[in-house]
């Protein structure tokens, strides 16, 4: 039996908008397997609290886990409580234009 996942806790481009969006580092990545999400390579996923207070899970990308090793040095317990710019991107998803979040160091 598959767990009931609360799809709220995943961060989306819409919970950024438009604007840069300070968020804060709640956690250190955590390396999830292909075996696991059911895509088609491992991912990494990192919790954040939005500028609302809610929290949030973040599927990051390789690339944005490299800009914040650049910004915040490469051992990640020393990100948490620290804040990342976020912002969107429309990218075409699968045939369907989506804002994707991405981090600029902050």
């Amino acid at each position: 039996e598959m767990a009931q996942i609360d799809v709220k806790m995943w961060l989306k481009g819409t919970d950024i908008g438009e604007a840069d969006t300070i968020v804060t580092i709640e956690s250190e990545a955590r390396l999830i397997t292909a075996e696991e999400t059911g895509f088609e390579k491992d991912v990494h996923e990192i919790d954040i609290r939005l500028p609302t207070g809610e929290a949030r899970t973040w599927t990051i990308s390789d690339k944005n886990l490299r800009a914040m090793a650049t910004r915040y040095g490469t051992e990640m317990s020393h990100w948490i409580g620290k804040p990342i710019t976020l912002y969107t991107v429309p990218m075409n998803i699968k045939g369907k234009i989506m804002p994707v979040v991405y981090a600029r160091a902050t």
